[in-house]
C-alpha cells in the first residue's frame, strides 16, 4: 500500500466498485469490494457490507491518517466523514504470520525480544489480530501481520525480506519472496 496501479487503473477500479455497490443497493456505509484485474478490465470477486479485514484499518491509519472504523461509525450515525488523503512518500509491504510456522516469534524469548526491539525502533509495523492458543486450529488462521516500509517498492521488499529472514518467517513452506514479488 499504496496501490502500484496507475492512477487511471485506480480510478477505473473505484468507479467499478462504486457502480457495483449502487447496483445492489449499497449506498451509505463502508463496503469491501474485491476485484481481480484482467486484460479485459476489472472482474468482480465479491462485495461485503463491511470494511476490509485484518490489517487494513491499521495500515490506513499509519499511511493516510484515516480511521476507517471511525468513518464507518460516523456513517452509521448519519454523519458524513471528511476524508482527506494526503500524498504519501512511503510504501508499506507486509506478510501474514500463521501459528503453525511463526508462533515462535511470540513464544520464544529471543525472537520475541528481537520483534519488540524492531517495533520500538520503527523498523517494522506489526499488527497482532488475535492471541495464540496452544492448539493450532485445522485452518491455520493468521495471528498477525508484519510489514516494512520504504520510499520505493524495492526498498520496502528488501527490508521486509531482511526482517523475515532474521525472525525466521521466510521458510521453505512460506517463501516470502514468492508472496511479495508482484509488488
Amino acid at each position: 500500500m499504496p496501490s502500484f496501479l496507475s492512477e487511471d487503473k485506480q480510478a477505473r477500479l473505484i468507479e467499478a466498485a462504486y457502480r457495483c455497490c449502487l447496483q445492489i443497493g449499497l449506498s451509505d456505509g463502508t463496503f469491501n469490494v474485491d476485484f481481480t484485474v484482467t486484460e479485459n478490465g476489472p472482474k468482480l470477486l465479491e462485495i461485503n457490507s463491511r470494511m476490509g479485514g485484518y490489517c487494513l484499518r491499521d495500515w490506513l491509519r499509519k499511511l493516510y491518517g484515516i480511521d476507517i472504523m471511525l468513518c464507518s461509525m460516523m456513517i452509521a450515525a448519519g454523519i458524513s466523514p471528511y476524508i482527506r488523503t494526503p500524498p504519501i512518500d512511503k510504501i508499506l509491504i507486509g506478510v501474514m504470520v500463521i501459528p503453525s510456522l511463526h508462533a515462535k516469534i511470540l513464544k520464544e524469548e529471543p525472537l520475541r525480544n528481537l520483534l519488540y526491539n524492531m517495533i520500538e525502533k520503527e523498523e517494522i509495523f506489526f499488527v497482532q489480530f488475535r492471541k495464540l492458543s496452544e492448539n493450532v486450529p485445522s485452518y491455520d488462521k493468521p495471528f498477525g501481520n508484519i510489514a516494512a516500509s520504504g520510499s520505493t517498492s524495492k526498498e520496502a521488499k528488501r527490508k521486509l525480506m531482511e526482517v523475515c529472514r532474521v525472525l525466521d518467517i521466510d521458510q521453505p513452506d512460506y517463501q516470502v519472496k514468492q508472496l511479495i514479488h508482484h509488488f
